[in-house]
């Protein structure tokens, strides 16, 4: 269900540049290769993977709901919201910088050209907006803002999985 969205174009394209990597990782000495791999699984040694996980959460008319908002670099693995309605937005700022801030409407035209934002509605009606792969250095924010100014939204389920060092 969530691969849906995935272009086969894209796909191709990006199982060709595996196998250029692969070509390319032929050039190269095992012993390069190793000291990369332990260099990257050091890094990953010292994240600590988290997950928030809520139900059934009112953001008032207008309001803003914060599910995350600390320091340290890491990486968001995946932030996924669902609704019965799509009148929010996600508002991302990493390391001081806004770098996402799209209402369900505007994410639900990138879905098919991005694997890393899709916002569709399900079988169950429910609006659903996710977002993933989203790296920071010093500090990330993950705002869900309430854009209409009249009546209060329920997010059924938001949930972000993430890692912080």
């Amino acid at each position: 269900m969530i691969f849906d969205f995935i272009a086969p174009d894209y796909l191709l394209k990006k199982l060709e540049n595996i196998e250029k990597l692969t070509n390319a990782l032929q050039s190269v000495g095992t012993d390069e290769i190793r000291a990369y791999i332990t260099n990257a699984l050091s890094i990953s040694a010292n994240l600590s993977a988290k997950v928030i996980s809520e139900s059934s959460h009112s953001v008032s008319a207008g309001g803003t709901y914060t599910p995350l908002n600390i320091t340290g670099s890491g990486k968001i693995h995946e932030i996924t919201i669902t609704s019965a309605v799509n009148t929010f937005k996600i508002r991302v700022t990493v390391d001081g910088t806004v770098i996402w801030d799209k209402t369900y409407s505007d994410a639900s035209a990138l879905t098919d050209d991005s694997i890393f934002v899709s916002a569709f509605k399900d079988e169950n009606n429910e609006y659903i907006y996710h977002l993933n792969d989203i790296p920071f250095k010093n500090s990330i924010k993950v705002e869900v803002i309430n854009t209409n100014s009249s009546n209060a939204i329920t997010l059924d389920k938001v949930f972000i999985k993430y890692e912080v060092s």
